[in-house]
Order: structure tokens, then C-alpha cells, then sequence
């Protein structure tokens, strides 16, 4: 059908090119108003409730569309295109304005939807975006590596050779942060080796591993590395796949942003961090509830590069107890860390080393044997 044809079109435009992507997804809407609902029309509705929340900026309006998305999906009884609407729904949307542990169970219902209809490229999907909400949430790393470690060779029999790469991605940041790799910052292990793999060098699978290689930049404080990288790309993660990610990954450049403004004062690290923590002021005030720690963490950081001394131990304070009771500890340990510097530098040596402490107790609950390991060796 006309509906169905449009509905594959939006997702490939989806990693191809945003403006067509936001004018199908229009039309996609225009032709349900027309004439009903359809087996794609939750597919439909949750493809419009990303542009809506992030093309247009209405999160309110766009997290409605995504639960009517929801309400669709429970009454198609055609279950092929299911797997699009729960993972984009909770993806692009409701991932942002609800806690990101609560969408896990809809992602691996999208995967178990997809293998019980035959929509394998659909349960891949749903595999990825569990473990990118997993990742983010701080769930146990020993939970994430056993499942990436058998869900590989499974995409890679289906045929899903970049999907499978994707997860790779993530499965070799996992062992770095576990210790089951000799490397910190290098994808280079028993998962992929980023000196080989082409895929990394062109979209989407660029977008994954330098999203990914950030984290890795500031987890294990290699700050203008981190810095250096994020003043190459800019903004431009954002503006190719709307919505993806829950906003974390410009929160790992604002933060090594500003530990080089910080360190060395130039003005070419203040500006882009300062416009990171704006965006991040303007999705914490529509309501994105995952990031209101991050938001706490960069004005912390912006605190201490004013030299605000005072706001800014207590900022620090405050972001990481947000981050501890949303279950952020990958986070809560990077901000124990960058309070502890800042203590360090303000000549508070106690209290760099009792946060340090700390952030040993949340990296290893997060199962980041590693990192652990290193900060020990700090004490």
C-alpha cells in the first residue's frame, strides 16, 4: 500500500537526510487523517511524535503523539510494523521525558516482536536501542557483555553485518571499562578493532563509534583528546539523526570542554561548552528528566571555570546525588571525579581523595573493573 511504501521511505531517509525524513513523516500523517488507520499508522505516529518533539521543538505535544503511538500498537493486528513504533516511540521521545530504564522492557519487546513476525531488521533494532538504553542507565556491565556477546553472531547470521558492528562498538567499550582489554580510549579487543574496520569512517556507523569513542574520552579522563574531537565535529551529531540517544552524547564533549577551558583558559573550549550547557537548559526545561544531573554537572563545571568557588562545590554536590538516585553511576563516578579535581585545584586534597573513594564505589557497582583499578592507583 501507498502508507506502507511511504513508512519504509521515512526510515531510510531516517540516516540519509533529515529534511526528507521530516517531509515524509508530514505526509505519512496526512494520508492517515485522509484514510484511516492502517497496519503502519503506529509506525506512522510514532515517526511524526520525533519530528514534532525534536524538528519543531514541542516535547508536550510530541510525547501525546508517542503514547497515541502506544495505544495504536496494542490494537494492530498486524504485528510486522510493531517493532518500528515501540522503538522509535521510546527511542526518539519517551526516552527523553521518562526514566531510561523504564523503555528498556519496550525495546525488548520490540525484538521479540520482530523475531516472532519475521520483522528481523526490526528486532535488531530493538536489540540496539536496549543496549544503548542499558549502557546510559548504568545497568551491570557483566549483564550487557553477556548479552551483546550472544546476540553478535546471531545478527551477523541474519545478515545484519552493520547492526552487528554496532553492537560491537559498544561490546568493546564494555571490555575496556571491565578490564578485559589491555586498551582504555582504542576499539581495539576481542569485539572489533577500529584500525580495520571501514565502517567506521562513513554514516551511521561513524555516528555510533565517535559517540561511543567520546564516552570512552571522558570515562577515562582523556579530556582533550575528548576536547580536540568534539571542536572538529560541533553539532553535527545532532542534526543527522534527530532524537537518537537521549541527548547524552553532547554532555561527554561539553564536559571535556570544559576540563580543557578550565586547564588551559583558551576561549576556543569556553564557547562550545558554554553552548552544550545551553542546550542542555532548554531540554531539562521541556522536561527531559534523564539529563537534569548532566545539567547540574556542566553548570558545576561552569561554576568552577567562573571561579565561583562556593556555587560550585555545592553544584557538584548536587549533581552527583541527582545522578545517584536516577541510578547514573557511570555519571556519578564522572562527576566524583571532576568535583575531586576541582577540590584538588581549590587546595582541598582531602576531599579530593574521599571522592575519589566515592567514585570507586559507583564505577564498581556499574562492574568497571578498570577504571577501579586506575583510580586506586591514584590514592
Amino acid at each position: 500500500s501507498t502508507m506502507e511504501l511511504l513508512q519504509k521511505a521515512v526510515r531510510f531517509a531516517f540516516t540519509k537526510n533529515t529534511e526528507v525524513y521530516v517531509l515524509l513523516c508530514c505526509e505519512n500523517v496526512r494520508w492517515m487523517t485522509k484514510y484511516g488507520l492502517t497496519d503502519s499508522s503506529a509506525a506512522s505516529t510514532a515517526s511524526f511524535a520525533n519530528v514534532v518533539t525534536h524538528k519543531f521543538g514541542d516535547f508536550k505535544t510530541g510525547t501525546k503523539l508517542a503514547e497515541l503511538a502506544m495505544s495504536i500498537v496494542d490494537r494492530q493486528k498486524n504485528k510486522f510494523n510493531e517493532t518500528q513504533a515501540l522503538n522509535t516511540a521510546n527511542q526518539n521521545v519517551l526516552g527523553w521525558v521518562k526514566p531510561i530504564r523504564s523503555r528498556i522492557p519496550y525495546h525488548v519487546r520490540a525484538y521479540e516482536s520482530g523475531i516472532l513476525s519475521g520483522n528481523m531488521e526490526g528486532a535488531c533494532v530493538g536489540k540496539w536501542f536496549t543496549y544503548w538504553s542499558m549502557y546510559h542507565s548504568a545497568s551491570p556491565l557483566g549483564v550487557l557483555e553477556a548479552d551483546m556477546t550472544s546476540m553478535i553472531p546471531k545478527a551477523r547470521k541474519m545478515g545484519f553485518i552493520f547492526f552487528a558492528n554496532f553492537y560491537s562498538i559498544v561490546l568493546q567499550l564494555v571490555h575496556n571499562l571491565m578490564g578485559k582489554s589491555e586498551n582504555t580510549i582504542k576499539f581495539i579487543g576481542k569485539a572489533m578493532d577500529e584500525t580495520s574496520a571501514e565502517w567506521i569512517k562513513k554514516m551511521p556507523g561513524s555516528m555510533v563509534f565517535l559517540a561511543f569513542r567520546s564516552y570512552a574520552f571522558v570515562t577515562f579522563g582523556e579530556f582533550e583528546k575528548g576536547a580536540e574531537d568534539a571542536l572538529e565535529r560541533g553539532h553535527a551529531y545532532n542534526e543527522k539523526m534527530i532524537g537518537m540517544q537521549y541527548g547524552m552524547e553532547p554532555f561527554y564533549r561539553g564536559i571535556s570542554l570544559y576540563a580543557m577551558a578550565r586547564k588551559t583558559g583558551e576561549k576556543k573550549y569556553k564557547k562550545p561548552a558554554s553552548e552544550v550547557r545551553k542546550q542542555y537548559q532548554v531540554w531539562v526545561k521541556k522536561g527531559c528528566v534523564n539529563l537534569v544531573g548532566l545539567l547540574q554537572l556542566l553548570d558545576a563545571e561552569h561554576f568552577a571555570l567562573s571561579r565561583k568557588k562556593k556555587v560550585a562545590y555545592q553544584t557538584y554536590e548536587k549533581a552527583i546525588s541527582t545522578l545517584v538516585a536516577g541510578g547514573f553511576y557511570n555519571n556519578a563516578g564522572v562527576a566524583c571525579e571532576r568535583y575531586g579535581t576541582y577540590l584538588s585545584e581549590t587546595g582541598q586534597t582531602d576531599g579530593m581523595r574521599a571522592r575519589i573513594e566515592q567514585a570507586i564505589v559507583y564505577y564498581n557497582r556499574w562492574g568497571a573493573k578498570r577504571k577501579v583499578d586506575l583510580l586506586k592507583e591514584q590514592l
